[in-house]
């Protein structure tokens, strides 16, 4: 869940607005089943010295762990998508 602390440190908090986890929980499940398929085809490549397809995986699985890394924070906390709303937002703002 996001709370406005985790969200933004840079902008004011009186003038946030949460848009969701950047990443949600099928999400992120989706990630680790496909880098464990990478993993295996990984290691068949490596034993088949395919040297081609475990360069493609190889960075394939750096691209998806940049992009785990960009939404996950360092504690394995699901990073928060977040805008700065208009002034004339931040009081009147139903909460749904």
């Amino acid at each position: 869940m996001c709370s406005k602390s985790t969200a933004a440190a840079r902008v004011n908090p009186d003038r946030l607005g949460l848009v969701g986890e950047v990443l949600d929980k099928q999400a992120r499940s989706a990630y680790r089943r496909r880098l464990a398929e990478i993993d295996a085809d990984l290691q068949q490549a490596q034993s088949w010295a395919d040297t081609g397809q475990a360069a493609r995986l190889a960075a394939e699985r750096d691209a998806l762990l940049d992009q785990l890394r960009a939404a996950i924070g360092q504690a394995g906390v699901a990073r928060c998508s977040a805008i700065e709303l208009p002034p004339s937002t931040t009081r009147y703002c139903p909460v749904i």
